[in-house]
């Protein structure tokens, strides 16, 4: 079987925590979409894993480099992802996964356009890793995955922010796996606070 670990973060503002630098650690891909503001994180980022960037509000153009611009492509064992810092500026018809942020609160959710037959296994969810649908009134449904999720549509992933959360979920990143060519088991990832979160209630302001 051929698995790629992807893992997704967006907003970290200049700041990699060890936190989120422990929980990258084993990644295949990762995937940032946007407001990295740190050149030196994303060399970081590259030390750990090949990364596919797109440039948020608070990053500038040729910043990263004249590859790095505003909404990306690229694929991965066939899967192929768009990334975005807006969601609006996404096409799910065109693509199976579309990765995008700026807002700070992590949500998982399924397209009725594009994408591939994707797959969710049943209890591959462990730990504090867990799926997040967001409701209308802003708020999260967490749920473990329960059945095998054969209908075609584009995943829609925001991570939310790692350094800079505006739920109580706290700091976020997600994950997915690339099995065989086929996308499994999305979810979000709560990542411990770093001291210095633990000790400012103003990351949980959400504003």
């Amino acid at each position: 079987m051929r698995e790629i670990r992807v893992d997704i973060v967006s907003d970290t503002h200049g700041l990699i925590t060890d936190e989120l630098r422990h929980e990258l650690a084993g990644a295949d891909v990762i995937v940032h979409a946007g407001d990295i503001t740190s050149s030196s994180d994303y060399a970081l980022l590259k030390s750990i894993a090949p990364v596919h960037l797109c440039l948020g509000n608070n990053d500038y153009t040729g910043q990263y480099g004249p590859d790095i611009k505003r909404k990306m492509r690229f694929s991965v064992d066939g899967v192929r992802f768009e990334v975005a810092h807006y969601r609006d500026k996404l096409t799910p018809a065109a693509v199976d996964v579309c990765v995008f942020g700026h807002t700070h609160r992590p949500s998982i959710e399924r397209s009725p356009e594009g994408g591939q037959v994707l797959r969710r296994r049943r209890g591959r969810t462990v730990g504090d890793h867990v799926n997040v649908t967001a409701l209308q009134d802003g708020s999260e449904l967490l749920s473990r995955p329960q059945a095998v999720d054969d209908e075609p549509g584009a995943w829609l992933i925001n991570p939310g922010s790692p350094t800079l959360p505006r739920t109580s979920l706290g700091p976020t990143m997600a994950r997915l796996w690339v099995r065989d060519g086929l996308v499994e088991d999305p979810q979000v990832i709560q990542l411990p606070l770093s001291e210095a979160q633990a000790s400012s209630p103003w990351f949980f302001m959400g504003v």
